[in-house]
């Protein structure tokens, strides 16, 4: 009877963006929500569940004049720097010394299928 929680649901979540922040968004028994900022240096991780509207929504104050102007769809990086956090569209170059998030969900029922990205893989040998 109560929403997801736990690893395999949690979002990102600017801590001090203000209003509608609930109890159960941190709760430590069963989180919703994660503070960006506490992912460990050198994490490149691509992941799923969170569409673009929503993380503009919760990443408010880490956001991009092209993140904010983008609409439904693409690619997205979460990138955690020791100077800070950016969330940005696109593919991010890698870089040392950061925790990247590729966010993935393009939000497929919103963009016209032109606009749908796709993530290049390379193979490994």
């Amino acid at each position: 009877g109560e929403e997801g929680g736990g690893l395999l649901c949690h979002r990102p979540l600017h801590p001090e963006r203000g209003a509608g922040r609930r109890a159960w968004q941190l709760a430590p028994d069963r989180p919703r929500r994660f503070d960006p900022r506490t992912l460990p240096r050198g994490l490149h991780q691509v992941v799923g569940h969170t569409g673009h509207a929503q993380c503009l929504r919760e990443l408010a104050g880490w956001d991009t004049a092209a993140a904010r102007a983008h609409g439904a769809g693409g690619i997205r990086t979460l990138r955690v720097a020791d100077d800070g956090v950016t969330y940005d569209v696109g593919l991010a170059a890698p870089a040392a010394g950061v925790a990247d998030l590729i966010l993935i969900d393009g939000g497929l029922w919103r963009a016209p299928v032109a606009d749908v990205a796709l993530l290049p893989l390379a193979a490994v040998a």
